[in-house]
């Protein structure tokens, strides 16, 4: 019996290896698509990569494509195109597919569920309604609230955190000893290239590899962070600073 339980252990075994293999061999060159209606959805890909895929897709920014032909259809008896100045009009969430001459929302793309109101429209299908340019604004309104009062809060954190050149001397001292303490410990490896100094990056526009630079920072720097808010609540001359904290 021993021989047919070892047997099905190895079965498993080589299923787990070969699914392990197939996540490797991903090819994120050809998977990573500019156009927004070439794009696999984000909940297609195995569980596993989807934040990979969402990186690798904030790196890149919307696709925004300004001096391509844009296709006129006749809607509601009159000429209709999509409008390149909207991309300054609505931001950086707005994207257009040229192979589809649909408008989509990268946004959406990136953190919204299926199940959400104007996923099917702004994901998946595309939106061609260039009659009815409130509804972009409406999306605006109604789906983008949450990101744009993180990215609000993310904004005074960096303002608190590093708003004087007496803060920013705390985070390097701080980071700088929990480096050398790590270190101490075997935490960390030395070598040329590692343990360099960190900075807190702050968004240098708006456009979302921009965003993603700054909320890695804030990540790779968490704890040095919270030391900082604890001095600045602690002993901050600034009221606004110190409720802020």
């Amino acid at each position: 019996m021993e021989r047919f339980y070892k047997r099905k252990a190895q079965d498993i075994d080589s299923a787990n290896n070969n699914r392990n293999s197939c996540l490797d061999d991903l090819n994120w060159e050809e998977e990573i698509k500019y156009d927004p209606g070439l794009r696999k959805q984000i909940d297609a890909y195995h569980p596993n990569h989807r934040e990979k895929a969402r990186r690798k897709y904030l790196e890149n920014g919307p696709c925004q494509p300004r001096t391509c032909n844009f296709p006129v259809s006749d809607i509601g008896d009159k000429p209709r195109r999509f409008i390149p100045e909207w991309f300054d009009e609505f931001g950086s969430w707005l994207e257009y597919s040229e192979s589809k001459d649909r408008a989509y929302c990268f946004c959406c793309f990136l953190f919204r569920e299926k199940k959400d109101a104007g996923y099917e429209s702004f994901v998946v299908n595309g939106w061609n309604g260039y009659h009815r340019k409130g509804r972009l604004k409406s999306h605006v309104v109604r789906k983008h609230k949450g990101v744009s009062n993180f990215l609000n809060m993310i904004s005074i954190l960096l303002n608190v955190v590093g708003g004087s050149a007496k803060r920013r001397d705390m985070i390097r001292d701080i980071n700088h000893e929990q480096v050398k303490k790590a270190l101490g410990c075997g935490q960390l490896e030395t070598g040329t290239g590692l343990n360099q100094e960190q900075c807190l990056q702050r968004p240098g526009d708006t456009r979302w590899s921009s965003h993603y630079k700054t909320l890695k920072s804030l990540v790779n720097m968490f704890r040095t962070i919270v030391e900082v808010l604890k001095v600045v609540e602690k002993d901050g001359i600034d009221w606004k600073n110190r409720d802020q904290a």
